[in-house]
């Protein structure tokens, strides 16, 4: 996981499991996805002018994407599950 913006789903450091990211995106389900070339992990929100990523975390704002602006999003996977791991 790269950052904490998901706490509902895992913390930044956790092993996350993924799938092939479903075409087009379904409304509701959390994404790894690059976006500017940077990976997040967000909740998708899909709307009639585009779409809204959406992380776990209160005080991060939502970004929102206009339906011209789709290309600078490329989801890598759907997340499915993820792991707590502990050093022994």
């Amino acid at each position: 996981m790269p950052s904490d913006a998901m706490p509902d789903v895992a913390r930044e450091g956790d092993a996350i499991v993924c799938r092939e990211p479903d075409r087009p995106l379904a409304d509701g389900r959390v994404y790894v996805l690059l976006l500017d070339g940077q990976p997040i992990v967000r909740r998708v929100q899909l709307r009639p002018e585009g779409v809204v990523l959406k992380a776990g975390d209160p005080s991060i704002d939502p970004i929102t994407l206009a339906a011209d602006r789709l290309d600078q999003l490329v989801p890598i996977g759907r997340v499915l599950a993820a792991m707590t791991l502990q050093a022994v």
